[in-house]
């Protein structure tokens, strides 16, 4: 009879010392590193600017022809389920100092639901390097 409570007794330790060792693995196991072999995520797109549904990219500066006629130009595209009308877009532009030199604009009469519009401003500003969309606006 010893024998058999001093079997149980060995066992109901060994039960015990099992399950505290092995919740002490677990949590061990949240410490450790994770695995070396993930494939890296490509950093997200960049933001676009957006203006109640209108969704625009980077405005650039291009010189149009053999002539000395600047423009800034981008695109402007309608993400909505919706046609918008009287679309004004205002431009400024920057010197090589980074000062605001002036503005430029341009309008489209409306842009339908999930089309784009590219939009051309004329720089009368000669000393322009850099334009940024600033402002949209809808009639």
């Amino acid at each position: 009879m010893l024998g058999l409570l001093g079997a149980i007794g060995y066992a109901t330790w060994h039960v015990h010392s099992n399950a505290s060792s092995s919740s002490a693995s677990a949590v061990t196991n949240l410490a450790t590193p994770p695995p070396t072999n993930l494939v890296p995520v490509a950093p997200p797109a960049p933001v676009l600017s957006q203006w109640d549904g209108l969704r625009s990219g980077p405005v650039t500066l291009e010189k149009i022809g053999e002539g000395n006629l600047v423009y800034a130009m981008g695109m402007l595209t309608n993400v909505s389920d919706q046609q918008k009308f009287g679309v004004k877009v205002r431009i400024d532009l920057f010197d090589d100092t980074g000062a605001k030199i002036g503005s430029a604009t341009d309008y489209a009469s409306s842009i339908d639901a999930g089309k784009a519009w590219q939009f051309r401003a004329m720089v009368v500003d000669r000393g322009a390097v850099k334009a940024e969309l600033k402002e949209v606006t809808e009639d």
